[in-house]
C-alpha cells in the first residue's frame, strides 16, 4: 500500500507548495464516492485549507504585482513631479504671452494637491485620469500648445498613465491596492502545516481503513506529492552542486 512518507516536502518554495495543495484539494473536491462526500471532517479540513491557500495565492499575486508595478508607479510620480515643475518654471517666465498660458494651465489644475501621488494606487490613478481630463479642455490644450515645453510633458504623462492602465489590465488587477496582505513567507508554514499534519495524515489513515472509499483521491495526492517532493530534491542537488541558487526556492 502507498504511503506519503514525509508529505510535502519543508523545503518546497511558496509557489510549489501554492500549486501542489491547490491540486491536491482540487482531487479531494473531484471525488463524488457519496461516503467520501460525506465525511464531514475531511469537508471541514477541506474548507480550512482552501482558505489558507486561497490566502497564499493572493500574498503570491501580491508580491508579482509589486515587481511589475512600484517601478511603474515611481516613474508615473516622475512624470508628475516634471509636468508640475515645467508649468512653475513657465509661470516664472519673462515672456508675458507664456506667463499667461501658464497661469491658464495652472488654474485648471489648482484643485489638485501635488501630494496625490503619495496616496493609494487607486486614488492616485483616479487622480490622474481627472487631472488629465481637466487639462484636456480645449482652452488648457490651446495654452499648452502655445508652451511647448508643457505639451510635451503632458504628452509624457498621459503615455506613462496609459502604460499604468495596460499593466493593470494586463494583470487582471483592478487598479492595485498592494496593502496588509500577510506575506508569502509568513503563510507559508501555515499552508504546510494544515496539509500535512491535518489534511494528508488524515487522508492516509482513512485510505488504510477504507481503501474502497478513499483510496483513487489518496493515489491521485500521492503522486501530486511525489512530483512536488522530486522536483525539491533535485533543486537541492543543483544547490548543492552550485548549478542553482537559495533564491529559486524563494
Amino acid at each position: 500500500m502507498k504511503t506519503l512518507k514525509n508529505f510535502i516536502h519543508t523545503k518546497s518554495s511558496a509557489r510549489n507548495l501554492n500549486s501542489t495543495a491547490g491540486n491536491i484539494l482540487t482531487a479531494i473536491k473531484a471525488e463524488v464516492k457519496p461516503e467520501f462526500v460525506g465525511d464531514v471532517y475531511l469537508s471541514e479540513l477541506t474548507e480550512k485549507a482552501l482558505v489558507r491557500n486561497g490566502m497564499l495565492t493572493e500574498s503570491l499575486n501580491e508580491q508579482r504585482a509589486n515587481s511589475i508595478f512600484i517601478p511603474l508607479d515611481a516613474k508615473r510620480d516622475n512624470q508628475v513631479r516634471a509636468f508640475w515643475l515645467i508649468i512653475d518654471s513657465k509661470l516664472l517666465s519673462i515672456n508675458k504671452e507664456e506667463r499667461d498660458n501658464a497661469e491658464i494651465i495652472a488654474r485648471a489644475i489648482s484643485a489638485y494637491n501635488r501630494d496625490f501621488i503619495y496616496k493609494s494606487y487607486s486614488e492616485e490613478s483616479s487622480d490622474l485620469d481627472a487631472m488629465i481630463a481637466d487639462c484636456e479642455k480645449p482652452e488648457v490644450m490651446q495654452a499648452m500648445t502655445k508652451c511647448g515645453d508643457v505639451l510635451t510633458a503632458f504628452n509624457n504623462l498621459k503615455a506613462v498613465r496609459q502604460e499604468w492602465n495596460q499593466a493593470v489590465q494586463d494583470n487582471a488587477i483592478n487598479n492595485v491596492d498592494l496593502s496588509d496582505m500577510p506575506s508569502a513567507s509568513s503563510l507559508r508554514p501555515m499552508v504546510l502545516q494544515i496539509i500535512n499534519n491535518e489534511l494528508l495524515s488524515y487522508l492516509e489513515v482513512m485510505n488504510r481503513v477504507k481503501p474502497d472509499v478513499y483510496g483513487s483521491v489518496f493515489n491521485i495526492v500521492t503522486e501530486f506529492v511525489k512530483s512536488n517532493n522530486d522536483s525539491v530534491r533535485n533543486h537541492l542537488r543543483r544547490l548543492k552542486a552550485g548549478e542553482a541558487t537559495e533564491e529559486d526556492l524563494n
